[in-house]
């Protein structure tokens, strides 16, 4: 089968209340490259997302929930339905903003050793859409949420790792980088709509859906590997906490100053944050963060494979 230039592939789960904006958007930014293949990968949405989509005539893979339905699992779907040279990643409740596609476009085809541009992110928390903050275009080591990738670079590497439900995006920068290709991110980008997500209760949200295990899988997989040390040095936050608190468990002496260590921490927090509550949830975070790294790393994956449970081209 020829190649088409160009595929947009968006990765959603259960993003119905942004889809439609996000694909709106995604039609604009495509309209002056008609023949582009216009995809969205469904990881097992309980609510409408799939239904959405197809309704605004996009093809609909839907991943089976039985099999790895994670973000490394969308995105290893995604790009590997998509046979183009060209393939735009982005999550369902990112809005894609004019000029992001043909600036990501021209620089790729400026660069062979540019393997993918990512777009810088506007975060839509309920209180309208900051302005673009001036940083200046940069290489960088991963891409998350929106980037143009350069498919041939990405096969050539591996692709995304299936069972990884995060830093599937780290991973896959590391390996790309190793292999002697950049990233850059642009803006114009992408603005964020799901809307605020902060606070203790997005924290174990995200640990309740095994987010956190991401970290403990990525350093599972790549130990005994060339990759190790950056992906332990990428994770060394969450392996402080762990090693703090294990010397506690082993040193009586850690005992009398583990509050003290902990007060110092907040209080340098609430200084840095504006404020104490901020600090907390942080410093909260970063256990449930740490847990997460121990069950990723003890914990079998739960298929090192995605399934598709329904494809919208195949359905007449």
């Amino acid at each position: 089968m020829e190649e088409v230039q160009l595929a947009a592939v968006v990765v959603t789960h259960d993003s119905a209340a942004w889809v439609e904006g996000t694909l709106e958007a995604l039609e604009r930014e495509l309209a002056s490259h008609p023949g582009a293949t216009r995809l969205v990968v469904d990881a097992a949405s309980v609510d409408d997302t799939a239904a959405r989509a197809r309704a605004r005539g996009w093809r609909v893979i839907e991943l089976d929930r039985a099999w790895a339905t994670g973000a490394g699992a969308a995105r290893a779907a995604g790009m590997g339905a998509a046979l183009a040279d060209r393939v735009l990643l982005v999550d369902g409740d990112v809005a894609v903003e004019p000029g992001y596609l043909e600036r990501a476009m021209r620089l790729l085809d400026g660069d062979p050793r540019l393997a993918g541009v990512g777009g810088q992110l506007r975060f839509d928390e309920g209180r309208g859409v900051p302005p673009h903050s001036g940083a200046p275009e940069t290489e960088v080591d991963l891409l998350a949420a929106l980037a143009l990738y350069r498919a041939g670079a990405v096969r050539e590497v591996g692709g995304f790792v299936p069972w990884l439900e995060s830093e599937e995006d780290a991973d896959l920068g590391m390996r790309l980088r190793r292999a002697g290709h950049r990233l850059q991110r642009v803006q114009p980008g992408g603005i964020h709509r799901s809307g605020p997500r902060g606070g203790l209760s997005e924290t174990f949200r995200r640990f309740e859906s095994g987010l956190y295990h991401g970290q403990g899988r990525v350093l599972r997989l790549r130990w005994g590997s060339n990759l190790f040390e950056e992906t332990l040095v990428r994770q060394r936050l969450y392996l402080g906490v762990i090693l703090f608190w294990s010397m506690v468990l082993i040193s009586p002496w850690m005992w009398a100053l583990a509050p003290l260590v902990a007060v110092g921490v907040l209080v340098a927090q609430a200084l840095r944050k504006n404020g104490l509550g901020p600090a907390f949830v942080g410093m909260v975070t970063w256990h449930v963060m740490a847990v997460g790294l121990l069950a990723g790393w003890i914990s079998a994956p739960p298929a090192k494979e995605f399934r598709v449970a329904r494809d919208s081209a195949e359905v007449k």
